[in-house]
């Protein structure tokens, strides 16, 4: 959130979530809270509205297919063998540490 720069009297931006993180612990929340950033979190997906009625998954797929160019290969920085399922978890979930964005197994 550092690189956002604030604006006089509105919100600045919006931040969403996939997933389902269980916990935010130690989560300094000061700079959102400042800069009036508004931010949504998301567990599933539905229906679009603005779209043709699609799932979201199915709009996202279309957009990829739209897209070749985008190299989403480059989100995944980090990956286990299924026999290191334990060090894979720690860390995806220590994110802030390890600078993981996409943690994924390679059987």
């Amino acid at each position: 959130m550092s690189a956002l720069r604030a604006r006089a009297g509105g919100a600045v931006g919006r931040a969403v979530g996939g997933g389902g993180p269980g916990e935010l612990g130690g989560l300094d929340w000061t700079l959102a809270w400042a800069r009036e950033l508004r931010i949504d979190g998301t567990y599933t997906y539905g229906l679009e509205e603005s779209r043709s009625g699609a799932h979201t998954m199915d709009e996202a797929l279309r957009l990829l297919v739209a897209n070749p160019q985008l190299d989403l290969g480059r989100l995944v920085t980090h990956r286990f063998g299924l026999e290191d399922w334990r060090r894979a978890m720690r860390t995806a979930l220590s994110r802030g540490r390890s600078q993981a964005l996409k943690v994924v197994f390679e059987p």
